[in-house]
């Protein structure tokens, strides 16, 4: 997980707080916006196979550290309370 500088975070936090508290909000908002941050990447930085491929890196990277940070802890969670699979 690449941890940036507080003032690197604001405008993008910004937005998705925003985002977030909107009653029309639903999974599709954020498939949208990680979809746009990486045709943004490609269309900025022009494409290639190598940019391509570290974008695939970023997305599963991001789904790994869900799972380790969040979803891990969660089912941890729900073993306790309701007995692990035997």
């Amino acid at each position: 997980m690449p941890y940036i500088r507080p003032e690197l975070r604001g405008p993008l936090d910004k937005h998705i707080n925003l985002l977030m508290k909107r009653e029309d909000h639903d999974i599709g908002s954020i498939n949208y916006m990680i979809t746009r941050i990486c045709h943004e990447y490609i269309k900025h930085k022009g494409p290639n196979y190598a940019r391509y491929n570290d974008i695939m890196g970023v997305l599963s990277c991001v789904g790994n550290e869900m799972y380790r940070r969040k979803i891990a802890e969660y089912e941890d969670l729900k073993i306790e309370e309701n007995g692990d699979v035997v």
